[in-house]
């Protein structure tokens, strides 16, 4: 094993006392000593059959019987489906995803009333056929051998998360943790069974949510499915490739059958989508700095793989979205926000963690730009970089873990039509000192936090409830400096070249009480008297 000693630099120099890492107590004292306010931000290729797969494999599937899960059934003649558009634009099961090809795909179905009674029934609008049933191989010779291998050779596909999309307006609810969603025809005629309670009747992937367009209809039917597909092996270095996991990203809609065009049909678009994360490829990226951090240069996170952090942004009418994110940058303190347009039902649904804004109660899901929440706006193992050129998302020493911030859920009052303890405020805040020596000093960040800030919303427009009112989130990210003391630092002498017994001369004797030299006469006497015996 080799050691590095810390301190080894060949000069004698002044240098910055490193203070490490803060606890969490000296973060708080250090962030609570300094003034946060709005001033200062006003201030401020080919295919090689082995058993490891590689670039453009098509990757193998299978069904699995619920009741035997030794019995695999050959699924999509025995590939993965990444449904593609025929020359008429309708969806194709025959298009195939191919191991690290990002690949993302639209089609559309084409269904009469009957038709789509028949297909809703069955199943072919349903998610279960291409998650929950699914396996894929997580070999390449596994996905094309014996089918009736079961256990660690197959890999089950997970559901991440669903959202539910309007059919007609094509608006997106919140996302949930995934249910198996089935797709049932609702013909309206009978009621549908349910034992769910009425409490849960809002939540997108049941049937008794009121919002839901009138029977017929098919309830559940993908809209859209985003495969991430997680492998070991390093591709660019043809290393040895195998799929460890996989997840799927679900959007559900309800296809009602009286939205049909004047030949009485109904056409349902989906999109189809396939990506590829390795734990051993880090992606390349723009160092930050080698290694301190320089001034303007993005801050390096890993929520799951290398990025760079971001916060919200606004679009040309200051509307929120997610498509706008504007990044954060070392010593530059940000202050970014966008407007939320709401009628007063808009706001209660805002307020009860419903609507397309809503990530939970009163809290918007715009703060998530970096992916630093999950599905539920739960905090990830959420990490900066220490220094400016962390690189290696597996060395936990290049990066700082933020805490988790702590929120509560928000309160709708009809009566008042305000919306209590509401969050519309995310703040990230940094500190970093200097380290190294004083000539050549590394900036480096050694305390993080991020807090939620919360006002009350209140509806100003009770007499025309049906009119807007803009809201405004912000964003705002704050470095602060802590000053390092100096010490002064000397390098160790030299070791000596090479080493000797202590009695090399004996039997000779050397008397270090002589002058100068006496011990140069002695040695040359010891040398003489030694070629003499020598001889």
């Amino acid at each position: 094993m080799l050691c590095v000693q810390y301190d080894n630099s060949n000069s004698q120099r002044k240098f910055y006392k490193d203070p490490n890492l803060l606890s969490a107590s000296t973060v708080d004292k250090e962030l609570a000593q300094t003034e946060l306010g709005y001033s200062q931000w006003k201030a401020s290729l080919p295919v090689i059959v082995d058993r490891y797969y590689d670039s453009g494999d098509s990757i193998g599937a299978v069904f699995s019987s619920i009741e035997a899960d030794s019995a695999l059934v050959a699924a999509f003649a025995g590939s993965l489906p990444l449904p593609t558009n025929t020359q008429l634009g309708e969806c194709s099961e025959y298009g195939l995803a191919q191991f690290a090809t990002a690949t993302t795909t639209k089609c559309i179905r084409v269904f009469d009333a009957e038709s789509l009674s028949r297909a809703c029934q069955i199943g072919i609008l349903g998610i279960s056929r291409f998650t929950t049933k699914l396996r894929v191989g997580s070999s390449f010779t596994t996905s094309h051998g014996s089918m009736s291998d079961a256990g660690s050779n197959w890999v089950n596909v997970a559901v991440d998360h669903m959202s539910w999309q309007n059919f007609t307006t094509g608006e997106l609810s919140r996302p949930f943790q995934g249910k198996d969603c089935e797709s049932i025809y609702d013909s309206g005629t009978e009621p549908l069974t349910s034992a769910l309670s009425s409490e849960e009747s809002t939540t997108p992937c049941l049937i008794a949510d009121a919002r839901r367009p009138p029977a017929p209809a098919c309830r559940n039917t993908i809209a859209s499915i985003k495969y991430t597909i997680h492998h070991n092996g390093d591709v660019q270095n043809k290393g040895k490739q195998q799929i460890v996991a996989v997840n799927a990203t679900i959007v559900l809609t309800d296809i009602p059958a009286a939205v049909t065009d004047e030949d009485g049909l109904v056409v349902v678009q989906q999109e189809y989508s396939v990506q590829f994360r390795s734990d051993a490829d880090v992606p390349p990226s723009m160092k930050s700095g080698n290694p301190g951090y320089i001034f303007g240069r993005p801050i390096p996170v890993i929520p799951h793989r290398i990025g760079y952090l971001g916060v919200l942004g606004a679009i040309a009418d200051e509307a929120c979205t997610d498509h706008k994110i504007n990044m954060v940058t070392f010593g530059v303190n940000v202050h970014s926000g966008c407007l939320l347009k709401l009628n007063r039902s808009e706001l209660r649904d805002f307020c009860v963690g419903n609507g397309p804004h809503a990530a939970g109660k009163g809290l918007p899901r715009y703060f998530n730009t970096s992916h630093i929440f999950n599905a539920a706006f739960e905090m990830t193992d959420y990490r900066v970089g220490i220094f400016g050129n962390a690189a290696d998302p597996r060395d936990n020493s290049q990066w700082l873990k933020l805490p988790r911030p702590t929120r509560n859920d928000a309160d709708w009052q009809e009566r008042s039509g305000s919306c209590k303890n509401a969050i519309t405020s995310m703040n990230y805040r940094f500190i970093w000192t200097y380290v190294g020596a004083q000539g050549n000093p590394q900036a480096k960040i050694i305390g993080a936090r991020i807090s939620f800030g919360t006002s009350d919303i209140n509806y100003h427009h009770s007499t025309v409830p049906s009119t807007s009112q803009s809201i405004s989130i912000t964003a705002t990210a704050t470095f602060v400096k802590k000053d390092s003391d100096f010490v002064d630092y000397s390098p160790p002498s030299p070791p000596v070249a090479i080493s000797v017994p202590h009695d090399v001369w004996y039997p000779f004797k050397i008397d270090s009480h002589s002058d100068r030299r006496t011990p140069f006469l002695s040695l040359s006497w010891i040398f003489a008297a030694s070629l003499v015996v020598a001889n």
